[in-house]
């Protein structure tokens, strides 16, 4: 297996010393994103013996270095989260180091079990120290957003609102399309969170025909009270699967960061089986405006509301990966601001390998 640590360092080190990282990115309506650079980790990299991959959540934590959230269910080594150091040199020489691994652990004090847990997006709570991040499901199997410290500690977690707990009645969220992404605000008081697809009792799943309406809850940090509920909408699956044995294919919100004001960039992945479970993807990011959107917080059932009545959030692409010259769209599940590029803002994507030898762990910068 590769081991990065050493391989990397010294590059790194050399690309840091003039990397910044944008806390708020002034991203414009419409103006797109370019791409500037990229990185592919080969999926045999590993930290101590233990694979690296799985990213789905990616967070700043200061000048050129990151948190970075694995999604792996205990099952290719212990749930675990890593920091990292990412830099951009003359040329535009990208490079990225693995600090450290770290497990993260239960209320007990010990490692997750396997598929007790399925970490997907977190974020650095730099009043407290701590991270708080969201999994699809816990020893319950229900979503949760949780609290640790930067050794993995638990440290609490916070109470979504009962409707994303599965029930009887066919309610709750849906396996596989559960707690997605979490995103903070720069003044550090709200946490947003969403699913990849909608709950049961607010519509369908994204397909072909049908777009998927997804609430994105906006968390005071401090009391941990809903705030309030706006709807998003997923797009509709832009390509399906044409393997009859095998025709699966999804499309849902995969990332959220916050940008202040009510704003936040949110990604999008469409994937569908090609052949053998492997799997192919388009990806698109849209600049979120919550401004002007109906608070939904109160509606218990989208599905039996008077849809035409709400005003969803407003969502401007920025960035079709389709679009760009790219030797092979991957499965992008994580997103963040990148190192400071000519002195202007950039935004990090990077994609989950999914411990899959077909696939790599991708870097992508963009501008």
């Amino acid at each position: 297996m590769t081991q990065l640590r050493t391989t990397m360092k010294a590059a790194v080190v050399a690309l840091l010393g003039s990397a910044a990282i944008a806390q708020d990115l002034p991203v414009i309506d419409g103006a797109g994103l370019d791409l500037i650079s990229e990185l592919r980790l080969p999926s045999d990299t590993a930290v101590d013996g233990v694979p690296f991959g799985g990213i789905s959540g990616l967070f700043p934590l200061s000048e050129g270095r990151y948190v970075a959230l694995s999604d792996d269910r205990s099952e290719k080594g212990p749930a675990r989260f890593y920091e990292l150091a990412i830099g951009v040199g003359e040329g535009h020489v990208f490079a990225v180091e693995i600090l450290s691994q770290t497990t993260i652990m239960t209320e007990e004090g010990t490692p997750y079990e396997t598929k007790t847990v399925d970490p997907e997006g977190i974020v650095f709570d730099a009043e407290n120290g701590n991270y708080i991040w969201v999994s699809e499901v816990d020893l319950n199997k229900d979503p949760t957003i949780h609290v640790m410290s930067p050794s993995g500690e638990h440290m609490g977690r916070y109470d979504l609102p009962a409707g994303y707990f599965g029930t009887a009645e066919g309610t709750g969220d849906v396996d596989a399309a559960s707690l997605e992404s979490i995103a903070i605000t720069p003044d550090g008081g709200t946490l947003f969170i969403a699913t990849e697809n909608a709950l049961q009792q607010d519509g369908p799943r994204a397909s072909s025909t049908q777009v998927s309406p997804v609430r994105i809850v906006q968390i005071d940090k401090n009391s941990g009270e809903v705030a309030a509920e706006y709807l998003y909408i997923v797009d509709t699956v832009g390509t399906v699967a044409l393997d009859e044995d095998r025709p699966w294919s999804d499309n849902g919100q995969t990332e959220l960061y916050s940008l202040g004001d009510g704003r936040l960039i949110a990604t999008e992945r469409n994937g569908w089986h090609v052949a053998n479970f492997e799997f192919h993807f388009a990806i698109k990011a849209y600049l979120v405006d919550l401004n002007g959107a109906t608070d939904i917080k109160d509606i218990p059932s989208l599905a039996e509301a008077e849809v035409a009545r709400i005003q969803p959030a407003r969502k401007t692409l920025l960035v079709d990966f389709a679009q760009l010259e790219l030797e092979s769209v991957d499965n992008i599940e994580a997103m963040a601001p990148g190192p400071m590029v000519n002195g202007a803002p950039t935004v990090l994507f990077v994609s989950d390998n999914n411990f899959d030898g077909r696939q790599v762990t991708r870097f992508v910068l963009m501008q």
